[in-house]
């Protein structure tokens, strides 16, 4: 008799965590061989070959594992894409990647910004997210941006709509 009540609780419990959890929503990311991000509810269901890199994008919390550095920055990343988060992410001083000349701006919390443009003319305008788009507009240009991380830094690629140039940018503060 005691046996089957045992039985009988530990079923009946089972049962209800089954019937409360509910669903599990998606919660890690990962980037496949063609570039495509997917999304998949257990780290488990992502491919071997992939795992490593997944990031966990769910809830933190009692029961979820809290966020490492990357995850936080990817995290951030994608709130910005979605139109969640407002500039002050992008707050800080960046540099040109390349190019024969620096350029650099100082991005001030409130979007706008003060720089040095490649040819060394002073700029300044101001970066909006609208929509789930960043876009610049200063005086004499006006563009898209777009944030992403190459080689574990932050980088800025600004594209002027009238297609007349563009330029990389990284953080470096």
């Amino acid at each position: 008799m005691r046996r089957s009540v045992r039985i009988a609780v530990a079923t009946g419990l089972g049962v209800g965590i089954l019937l409360v959890a509910g669903e599990a929503g998606a919660q890690y990311r990962y980037t496949d061989a063609k570039g495509t991000s997917k999304v998949v509810p257990y780290k488990i269901d992502v491919p071997t070959a992939y795992r490593d890199s997944a990031v966990w994008i769910g809830p933190t919390g009692v029961g979820y594992p809290a966020l490492s550095e990357g995850a936080r920055e990817t995290k951030r990343r994608d709130d910005i894409y979605r139109g969640t988060v407002d500039v002050k992410s992008l707050a800080g001083d960046w540099r040109s990647i390349g190019g024969t000349s620096a350029a650099a701006i100082r991005i001030k919390p409130d979007g706008s910004y003060e720089g040095v443009s490649t040819n060394g003319a002073r700029t300044a305008g101001k970066i909006s997210v609208l929509a789930g788009k960043v876009s610049f507009q200063s005086a004499n240009s006006a563009g898209t941006v777009m944030w992403f991380q190459e080689g574990g830094k932050d980088v800025l690629f600004f594209v002027r709509a009238d297609g007349r140039g563009s330029a990389k940018l990284e953080r470096i503060k």
